[in-house]
């Protein structure tokens, strides 16, 4: 390191640092942009406002500022537009900063978060993580800073991906800062001593916590850090609670409230001590002077607290407990799964009264589809609940991960254990535009792979931020798969990851040939995981040619629509000519389904069901021609 940098790490282990406060909440409340606007691209488009900002914060008493690029990486910048932008952005950012200064405060590069879920439950990998930080921390060197911060990083993964990308990028001081919950863990499930112990381990010179929390919560935590850090602290606390009001966000907490936490921050041994989302300029002013009155001797490290031997471990995950029948059948038994049509509207009666006739049929349970072919449907909890309810049948709730994010779905599937449902199959969704809503937005914030990983989680007793929810779910967890993908080495890898991220068994889209089945269970062999073949008895042959043509992943074979064509041939055009035909088709339909379930009833641990348009007559059809016997009408 060169003498500057050093003097910033000398200057920062002798005495408290005051930081600046909030930019991006300071931008919004000044001048009224939204919350969800490209804050550091005001570097370029209003430069004016961004100096006059950092030089308020400098006059109010800081001795450090932090650059306008938070999210300013390739990553969270494409999100606006703004990709090719990155080295304007973070340059001017750090010379703003500067200038602001008149080259009199420590200039810290601000790093922020990806924003979305990494891999292996989002869809960015590390590897391009590493390399946006890498790119954006090359960038503010450029520019100038004394030294990068990295903030608000909730995964130990991403805070690996940050540091490493710093590292590769400059020999510049680095602090690296976590953000904690109400409960004194991470995001991600650590406690305090535990994020010590790896930020070390990682290299940071300068550890710390940030966002999300106000000063009395991170007081006991910087407590705890403190027992478990050798070197110096950081804390930007949030000013309270956001309180939204005709269209603008405020927090309440006060500049002496603000000020006094400051000071017990510093004497738990913080030394780089400033604000996140709420603080402004006051704060900053009331904090700097409650520090200097009060810390008079804050060159000298204060007494250090009695050091804990070890780290915090948490619990154990719980074993899984009240699974469903279906799980404990699927595998050592045939079971029989149908889905069901889900009607327009609110009125559940049909899908009632056609659940109790599967049941007394022999049906295991009943699939209940989320918005497949994104068509507006009623919630599949709803009816999943009161189909268990009303008629005593398992159901299997399908979830799809296009219409919601992931804080969305993880209230969702929460509010499906608290209801009772234990069995789900996961789905990725098909995309709005082919469906009723062709300009609607279509999230996919994880994919279903993402999504199984985190259900899975919540079977260990804990949300995707690795937040304790208490009493673990007890999802019997399903995914699906293809086997008659275009690219099958693509589909095969698919499904191995959605088994490392917890999968109990596989649901396969409808096939009509043995022998594609039998290909796909050889190239699933060693994943150990039972099968439910996916049948979908033919109800016309316009139904088949309309599968086979306009369905994606839908392959019928030639032979069969010969078949289905043949079986409607009629001699005449009247109407009872006509019925005849389409019921001699339905037939058919029911015959090649027959003739597959027979041949694969004992490959497989179930046999999935999709009979059209409600014709759930086809499916006693299906199970007694292939020799499916029930002894009672429902398993216990």
């Amino acid at each position: 390191m060169d003498a500057r940098e050093t003097e910033f790490l000398t200057a920062l282990k002798q005495r408290v640092l005051v930081g600046d406060g909030a930019m991006g909440t300071y931008i919004h409340a000044r001048s009224g942009l939204p919350l969800d606007r490209c804050f550091p691209e005001q570097n370029l488009s209003e430069p004016k406002l961004v100096e006059e900002i950092h030089a308020e914060y400098f006059v109010a008493g800081a001795h450090v500022l932090r650059t306008n690029t938070y999210g300013a990486h390739r990553l969270g910048l494409a999100a606006h537009g703004l990709q090719d932008s990155v080295r304007k952005i973070n340059v001017h950012g750090a010379r703003l900063a500067r200038q602001a200064s008149e080259h009199r405060a420590w200039i810290l590069g601000c790093v922020g978060p990806i924003g979305r879920p990494l891999a292996p439950i989002g869809r960015i990998n590390l590897d391009d993580a590493r390399a946006a930080f890498q790119e954006q921390a090359e960038y503010l060197a450029e520019g100038g800073v004394d030294a990068i911060i990295i903030e608000t990083i909730a995964d130990m993964a991403e805070m690996k991906a940050a540091v490493e990308g710093v590292r590769a990028a400059c020999d510049l001081p680095l602090i690296a800062q976590k953000t904690f919950t109400e409960d004194g863990m991470t995001l991600m499930g650590q406690f305090p001593g535990e994020v010590v112990q790896a930020l070390t381990e990682l290299g940071a010179d300068v550890i710390g916590a940030n966002c999300s929390l106000g000063p009395h919560a991170y007081t006991a935590i910087m407590e705890r850090m403190a027992l478990a850090a050798d070197g110096p602290l950081s804390v930007f606390p949030t000013a309270g609670v956001p309180v939204r009001e005709r269209g603008t966000v405020h927090y309440e907490a006060s500049p002496r409230y603000l000020a006094d936490h400051a000071v017990r921050f510093a004497r738990i041994g913080a030394r780089l001590i400033g604000g996140c989302c709420g603080f402004t300029p006051e704060h900053v002013r009331a904090m700097a002077t409650a520090l200097e009155e009060h810390v008079e001797d804050a060159g000298s490290t204060p007494a250090p607290l009695h050091r804990i031997a070890h780290i915090e471990s948490t619990r154990e995950p719980a074993e899984l407990s009240e699974r469903s029948h279906l799980s404990r059948r699927m595998g050592r038994e045939l079971v029989v799964t149908v889905e069901m049509d889900i009607p327009r509207g609110h009125d559940m009666q049909t899908l009632v009264d056609g659940s109790r006739y599967l049941k007394s049929h022999g049906v295991d349970a009943v699939n209940i589809t989320d918005g497949a072919r994104a068509r507006l449907r009623l919630h599949p909890m709803v009816i999943c609940h009161q189909i268990e309810q009303e008629v005593g049948i398992e159901s299997i709730m399908h979830y799809a991960c296009r219409d919601r994010n992931v804080l969305g779905m993880q209230s969702e599937i929460l509010g499906a254990a608290a209801l009772g449902l234990r069995n789900i199959l996961i789905v990725s969704g098909d995309p709005t535009a082919i469906g009723d809503y062709p300009k609607a937005t279509s999230v996919f914030e994880v994919d279903s792979t993402g999504l199984t990983r985190v259900v899975a989680g919540m079977n260990a007793g804990r949300d995707m931020a690795g937040n304790r929810i208490g009493r673990p779910t007890s999802f019997y967890i399903a995914v699906a798969a293809n086997p008659m993908a275009e690219n099958m080495d693509e589909e095969i890898e698919r499904l191995h990851r959605k088994a490392d991220a917890g999968a109990h068994c596989v649901y396969t889209q409808p096939i009509f040939e043995l022998k594609t089945l039998e290909k796909f269970l050889e190239r699933i062999r060693g994943l150990h995981l039972p099968v439910a073949l996916g049948v979908l008895p033919l109800r016309t042959a316009r139904h088949a040619e309309f599968l086979h043509n306009e369905v994606p992943g839908i392959d019928i074979p030639e032979d069969i629509r010969v078949r289905m064509n043949a079986a409607g041939e009629s001699r005449g055009t009247d109407e009872e000519a006509v019925s005849a035909s389409k019921a001699a088709q339905a037939e058919m339909g029911v015959e090649v389904a027959v003739e597959l379930v027979e041949r694969a009833k004992d490959m497989v641990g179930g046999i999935y069901l999709m009979p059209p348009f409600e014709r759930y007559e086809m499916v006693p059809a299906i199970m007694e021609g292939a020799g499916i016997t029930r002894d009672r009408a429902t398993a216990d």
